[in-house]
C-alpha cells in the first residue's frame, strides 16, 4: 500500500498501513503501540528478494542470486558472542530490523471523516457481547432521531453504511458505491437522488410494516404488540412466517424484529 507523496521521485513514499496494537501495560491501563514495515523493506518485497521462513516466523530470509534474478548482498549489525559488534549476512534476517515502531495516541477533539447524524450513534459492529447489536430495530431508532436532517448527513455514518452493505433484510450492495460516490463528495443533491430511487423506497415500506416504536425520551418504556406464537416456545415472524426460537430477538431469515 504505498502512500502518494509530491515530494518524492517517484510519486510515492512509505505507505499509511500500519499495524496497532492494543494491550495492558504494566500500571494495569490500555496502551496501544504502532508498528510499521520500512521503505526498505517495502523494496525487497517489491524486487522479490525476500521471504519468509518456514519454521521461524521472527526471521526472514534474502533469495540468494539465480541465472534468472540477480539478489545483491544484505548485511546487518548486531553485537557478538563477546559485546563486540559484528556484520552478518541476512540469511537468516530478523524481522526487527525492517519493523520501525509509531507513536499512537488519540485527538482531544477528534474530527471524523463520517461524522453522522444527529442524536444517538449507530451501533458499531461485532459488539454483540457488550450489548451493542446492529439490527433492523436499531437501523429504524437511528433514522428516527433525523427527522428532518439532510439525508447526506444521515448516511455520513461509517457504521450505517457498513449495516446498509451487510443486511440481508433488503439487497444494496450494488446501490452502495453510488451513494458513496456522493458522500466522497458531499454531494447533498445526489444523496437526494439516491434515496428516492426504487431500492430506498423498499426500505422504507419494510420501516412502515415493521412499525417499531420509537424509545421515548420520558424513559417509559415502549409498548409493544401481542407476540405471534406458533407454539412449542417459538415465534412465528410476521414478515416471512419462518418459526424461529423463543430466545432470537430478530428473524434467522429475514432479520427483522420479532415485534
Amino acid at each position: 500500500h504505498p502512500n502518494a507523496c509530491t515530494q518524492a521521485s517517484d510519486g510515492y513514499f512509505g505507505s499509511k498501513f500500519v499495524t496497532v496494537c492494543v494491550s495492558g501495560n504494566e500500571h494495569n491501563n490500555i496502551d496501544t503501540t504502532g508498528y510499521q514495515v520500512s521503505n526498505q523493506c517495502m523494496s525487497l518485497i517489491r524486487d522479490d528478494c525476500f521471504v519468509p521462513t518456514l519454521d521461524a516466523p521472527e526471521l526472514g530470509y534474502i533469495k540468494e542470486s539465480t541465472n534468472e534474478q540477480y539478489v545483491p548482498d544484505v548485511l546487518y549489525k548486531c553485537k557478538g558472542e563477546y559485546g563486540i559488534e559484528v556484520t552478518k549476512l541476512a540469511r537468516p534476517l530478523p524481522l526487527e530490523y525492517l519493523i520501525v515502531e509509531l507513536t499512537t495516541t488519540t485527538p482531544k477533539r477528534p474530527k471524523p471523516t463520517l461524522p453522522g447524524g444527529r442524536g444517538e450513534p449507530f451501533p458499531v459492529e461485532n459488539r454483540e457481547t457488550i450489548g451493542e447489536i446492529q439490527s433492523f430495530e436499531s437501523f429504524i431508532h437511528y433514522l428516527d432521531q433525523q427527522k428532518g436532517n439532510n439525508f447526506l448527513c444521515v448516511a455520513s455514518e461509517f457504521h450505517f453504511l457498513y449495516f446498509l452493505f451487510t443486511t440481508n433484510v433488503v439487497q444494496l450492495q450494488e446501490y452502495l458505491p453510488q451513494l458513496c460516490h456522493a458522500i466522497c463528495n458531499q454531494d447533498r443533491k445526489a444523496a437526494d437522488e439516491w434515496k428516492s430511487q426504487k431500492h430506498w423506497q423498499q426500505v422504507e415500506q419494510l420501516i412502515m410494516a415493521t412499525s417499531v416504536p420509537s424509545p421515548t425520551s420520558l424513559g417509559t418504556p415502549p409498548t409493544f404488540p401481542t407476540l405471534r406464537s406458533s407454539g412449542n416456545g417459538v415465534w412465528r415472524c410476521q414478515h416471512c412466517t419462518l418459526d424461529n426460537p423463543a430466545h432470537i430477538t430478530n428473524c434467522a431469515a429475514c432479520g427483522l424484529p420479532r415485534y
